[in-house]
């Protein structure tokens, strides 16, 4: 490998897939209802995105949550 092409580790990359990920979830929370937003779980995890604590398991606490919205 030539010195100028190294490769981003891999954690940088999830966790940019992470946030990419969140910030969608929380749009569509916001055009749903943008009350929802201050939501107990949402707040909670929009901290834990802030300090940049996120885990995939945060990922679908919230995606469980926009289902639940979606089918009201």
């Amino acid at each position: 490998m030539r010195r100028g092409l190294k490769r981003k580790p891999k954690a940088r990359s999830k966790a940019n897939a992470l946030s990419s990920r969140f910030s969608i979830l929380i749009a569509e929370i916001r055009q749903i209802n943008p009350e929802l937003l201050k939501a107990p779980i949402v707040e909670m995890l929009y901290l834990k995105a802030k300090a940049g604590l996120l885990k995939p398991s945060d990922l679908k606490k919230l995606e469980s949550f926009v289902k639940r919205i979606r089918r009201k």
